[in-house]
């Protein structure tokens, strides 16, 4: 059932594009995981876009899974779903006073608080774009500004707060920070950009630096890090303005630069997937994604296959088994790549551009004008089952869907909907 009241409103359910990929292609997914904690962060467990969800519907009914609850006021911003101590999280913003607050809903969507976390990011593409990191009873949020927020899960208030962009850093990229956070340990690792502190480790308590990494003069991306294991030791991997960076994140020693195609725009607003040595990236925009080999000893790569076409201008790809799943923003073309070698296995014009997860054997696809699908995989296309279109004016926007308990959190502008897709 829709749950009504002043926040929640009923909304009407066009038949749109949905998306059920065989079983089959998850059983080897398992091996493309970075090291994570195995909580539900950005992405999922594992940040490679992988839902650990079961019993999930093989098909949709025609006009679209049940809706169980709406809310049209975020503000606007491309914050995904995170949770934590049984609460719901997103982050909007206010245009009208700049002003990101912090929202909190039970697992049944009340609206339990909403908190303000301060000005943020105005001056292009504005508003709060990153997902709250969630982690022992605290959350996480670096702004558009170069905040560094912890907060409460309990009630939102303030724990600790940093403005690194102005005490570590004196620039901040053209389109402000946008990076989706990662924690090992009690390490909280940030992307600054420049020559003396270009990323960081905080003491995710306290907020206090452990140590600094030095780069080259080149200001923070749109890159959100991954950490891997590799041999020994466990490595923080980001894209800066035009640079892939790895770093120990024991000490903040940079391990190798790879000097990246894109030197005018910067963006790369994408996360890269690690397997086995194997390091794959997306730039973005008109310039492609790459495959990299990393040395047996972790100091340095060679780029292994590119595609200069291939890769969205917002959004991820994801592995399974040996098919790697992406979209192009250049000819508009979803592909399915081989991992390896980067041969393409087919492609198709059947779905818009967007950003991709899985899930129980299928892949949940959203685009960036709103459309949530589901797609068969077979006989090297993708099979359409039907569509569904998100409320609000239709425009391009970049959030990521969220699957948890059998529910599929969605965001689009300045509504969230949650739909139920478990079978009966």
């Amino acid at each position: 059932m829709i749950l009504k009241n002043i926040n929640y409103k009923p909304m009407k359910l066009k038949l749109t594009l949905i998306i059920s990929l065989s079983v089959l292609l998850l059983a080897g997914c398992t091996n493309s995981k970075s090291k994570s904690s195995g909580d539900l962060q950005w992405r999922g467990p594992n940040r490679d876009g992988i839902f650990n969800e079961k019993n999930l519907l093989d098909e949709w009914p025609a006009e679209g899974p049940e809706l169980l609850w709406q809310y049209d006021s975020l503000g606007r911003g491309h914050s995904s779903a995170a949770f934590g101590g049984n609460k719901v999280f997103y982050l909007g913003t206010n245009v009208k006073d700049s002003i990101t607050s912090l929202f909190a809903y039970s697992m049944e969507g009340e609206l339990l608080w909403k908190k303000a976390m301060g000005p943020d990011w105005m001056t292009t593409w504005p508003a709060q774009r990153p997902t709250p990191l969630i982690k022992d009873g605290k959350g996480y949020v670096f702004d558009g500004l170069g905040v560094m927020h912890c907060f409460s899960v309990e009630d939102g208030s303030t724990i600790w707060s940093r403005k690194l962009i102005g005490e570590l850093s004196d620039r901040n990229s053209m389109h402000g920070v946008h990076e989706n956070l990662i924690i090992d340990g009690n390490k909280l690792f940030c992307t600054l950009g420049g020559e003396v502190n270009n990323i960081l480790a905080l003491d995710k308590e306290t907020g206090e630096t452990i140590w600094t990494s030095k780069g080259t003069g080149t200001t923070n991306a749109y890159c959100s890090p991954i950490i891997i294991e590799h041999g020994s030791k466990k490595y923080y991997i980001t894209m800066t303005y035009n640079e892939l960076v790895s770093v120990d994140i024991e000490n903040g020693e940079v391990a190798w630069i790879q000097k990246l195609s894109d030197e005018e725009h910067g963006i790369h607003a994408s996360v890269p997937i690690y397997r086995d040595g194997l390091l794959f990236i997306i730039e973005g925009y008109r310039f492609g994604a790459k495959m990299f080999k990393l040395n047996d000893d972790g100091k340095g790569v060679k780029m292994l296959w590119k595609h200069d076409t291939i890769g969205p201008q917002m959004g991820d790809a994801v592995l399974l088994g040996e098919d790697l799943f992406v979209s192009s923003s250049p000819n508009k073309n979803w592909y399915c790549i081989d991992w390896e070698t980067g041969n393409i296995k087919f492609s198709t014009k059947k779905l818009g551009t967007g950003t991709v997860i899985a899930a129980d054997g299928k892949l949940f696809i959203l685009t960036y004008r709103g459309q949530l699908a589901m797609v068969k995989v077979e006989h090297n296309d993708f099979t359409i089952t039907g569509t569904l279109q998100l409320p609000g004016k239709q425009g391009d926007h970049y959030s990521q869907p969220v699957i948890k308990d059998g529910l599929l959190y969605v965001r689009y502008m300045d509504s969230m909907c949650v739909y139920d897709i478990r079978k009966k």
